[in-house]
């Protein structure tokens, strides 16, 4: 081909200049001519796109040639634009896709997406919608676990004791306060004067006998439980004058979209909008879920894509997942009414922190994603999709991220608890001093306060942290083995030691012998 083209140019081979990504045809081939040739990197898959692409697959072909012409044609794309547009839109695409046909199936005609988690949802929908429109009603629900879960309390329960002594994985009396929409100086004056005077910290972990004591008395001191269930009464009326607004009680079935991960939320919810209309019917559809609940009914229904109950293997990349679903607002703490009548969603806070780190740019990658992706499968009907093939092979590079994945997504603003003010990066990169910290800690709390994410956080920290980090697992399992070791011998001492034991006195006369008896105990037990 190079000759050809001398010959027919008439050029001498220092004038042509070949740029090309084998570095064998392209390069070396043209430079042994005397052609410069140089070699054209942008076209290569990247490290996240060969993990989904097979040469011989149509449809891995269209993913990853998607994902490829977006990096392409925005050579300058922020790094929360690629993560959007080259893992979130292939990752969550089939799940989205799969919604809008159960729902058309069903007979559902709304599907609420509920914030935060469903924005991203919602722009995948409304992608796919423009192409392959089914006449269902998609809108966005402001809500959350924080801003659900105190208006579904009628009464205190052992269940509503559950959730309010939930750690994860700390519990201060300050997010206990948040649980119950107060502050948490006005639940600590609740308190009798001895539990009073052992919180000069409200934002000090609490151990958990502690906390147990405190939930314990949410029911048993009455001014405090009228607080409670007064608090509640008022949350709950706002939050159905919002979903009366929002057209959620206008058909007899709706559907709730949501990431999961224990359907405790849609549970809430479900609790809610039937004490307003007894007969309403929810299904949730959900990207993972862990278990199915026991309030998981035919009209409290539930149905989980990639992470399905019982699983427990793919439990563990659920946060990392979470992080790509990222939404352009605050949490949702409540809601209030306006003079004019309309009910709106309080917000903990604008989102700034969130556009700092560049939500825009990734909603606007996945929205692109989805867009060209459902073109090019409508251009390829015969084309088969197995997303949920590809959704393990993404899962695997949250285990093992990438520098690209590791720095984004470990950057996000995260609070593991909805009621956890703090804010702090999902997985930071580690000094010398908290990589031995966290290496050597004996408290899960404590390693999951500093990283929600070790893997990323290996990635990011220097090499000499990365060295300690990877130390954690090899001191965990020496801890753990000399314990067991040292138990195991001082239970062999008291057994040495106890009176009638063999090490003492010899079987008298007539005993049983050691293996009949232990072959008549097994027949008992059978």
């Amino acid at each position: 081909m190079f000759l050809h083209l001398l010959r027919s140019e008439g050029i001498k081979p220092r004038q042509l200049a070949h740029h090309g990504s084998n570095i064998e045809t392209d390069v070396k081939t043209a430079r042994s001519l005397g052609i410069r040739g140089s070699l054209y990197k942008a076209t290569w898959l990247s490290e996240i796109e060969v993990r989904y692409f097979e040469e011989d697959n149509l449809f891995a072909q269209l993913l990853a040639g998607v994902s490829r012409s977006f990096r392409l044609m925005h050579p300058d794309a922020s790094n929360p634009a690629m993560i959007g547009a080259c893992l979130a839109g292939p990752m969550f695409y089939g799940f989205i896709w799969d919604v809008l046909r159960q729902a058309s199936e069903r007979g559902i005609s709304k599907l609420y997406f509920i914030a935060r988690d469903g924005m991203v949802f919602l722009r995948i929908a409304r992608a796919i919608a423009q192409v392959n429109p089914m006449g269902l009603d998609l809108r966005y629900l402001y809500g959350s676990r924080r801003a659900f879960r105190l208006p579904s309390l009628f009464e205190i329960t052992p269940r509503e004791k559950r959730w309010l002594a939930e750690r994860i994985p700390a519990l201060s009396l300050s997010m206990l306060a948040e649980r119950l929409d107060m502050k948490g100086e006005e639940l600590r004056a609740f308190l009798p004067e001895p539990m009073r005077a052992r919180f000069h910290d409200l934002d000090a972990s609490m151990s958990e006998d502690l906390a147990t004591e405190v939930v314990d008395l949410l029911d048993e001191i009455p001014a405090l439980r009228d607080r409670i269930l007064e608090n509640a009464a008022r949350d709950r009326d706002d939050i159905i004058a919002y979903l009366r607004q929002e057209g959620f009680f206008d058909d007899p079935r709706v559907a709730t979209v949501d990431i999961g991960w224990m359907g405790g939320s849609q549970d809430s919810l479900y609790k809610i909008a039937a004490s307003h209309k007894r007969d309403i019917e929810i299904h949730g559809f959900y990207f993972g879920l862990f278990h199915y609940s026991k309030y998981t009914t035919r009209r409290n229904s539930k149905t989980a894509y990639a992470i399905v109950p019982n699983h427990t293997t793919d439990n563990i990349v659920a946060l990392h997942t979470e992080l790509l679903a990222q939404a352009d607002h605050g949490q949702t703490i409540g809601y209030r009414r306006l003079a004019d009548g309309t009910t709106v969603p309080r917000l903990r806070d604008d989102g700034d922190h969130l556009r700092d780190w560049g939500v825009g740019d990734f909603l606007a990658g996945v929205e692109w994603f989805s867009s060209e992706y459902a073109r090019a499968a409508e251009r390829y009907p015969l084309a088969p999709e197995h997303f949920l093939a590809v959704v393990p092979r993404l899962f695997s590079l949250m285990m093992k991220p990438t520098p690209l994945i590791a720095g984004t997504l470990g950057a996000v603003p995260y609070s593991g608890d909805h009621c956890d003010l703090k804010l702090r990066e999902s997985a930071p990169a580690f000094s010398v001093r908290q990589a031995l910290s966290y290496a050597f800690s004996q408290r899960y709390e404590n390693r999951r306060l500093m990283t929600e994410w070790c893997e990323a956080t290996l990635v990011r920290s220097s090499p000499l942290a990365r060295a300690i980090l990877r130390l954690h697992p090899l001191v965990q399992g020496s801890k753990y083995a000399i314990k067991h070791s040292l138990l195991f011998i001082i239970n062999k001492i008291k057994d040495i030691q106890a009176p009638g034991s063999r090490g003492t006195r010899k079987r008298r006369a007539g005993s049983p012998k050691r293996g009949s008896s232990m072959k008549r105990e097994t027949l008992e037990l059978r």
